[in-house]
């Protein structure tokens, strides 16, 4: 297996950890699981269909999913 992912969990973690202890809490934990589940579908969308190369599939899958979850929350007002 590769150290990658277990990089990017630590790295994570880390982040969390800093931004908790700077005050700033993120947003509730379901908002949170849909941004990613919806980010990694889009990502593998992309990938799939050959629309771009896994790296880049992969940023514009969590910028969409970001945009669109922006849109959700802001115009319709319903919480995820």
């Amino acid at each position: 297996m590769d150290d990658g992912p277990l990089i990017g969990l630590g790295l994570g973690f880390l982040v969390w950890l800093v931004i908790w202890r700077a005050g700033i809490r993120p947003r509730p934990a379901r908002e949170s699981l849909a941004f990613v589940a919806l980010g990694l579908a889009l990502s593998l969308l992309l990938r799939v269909l050959g629309i771009f190369n896994p790296s880049t599939s992969v940023v514009v899958g969590f910028v969409a999913a970001a945009i669109a979850l922006t849109l959700w929350t802001r115009f319709w007002r319903v919480p995820i």
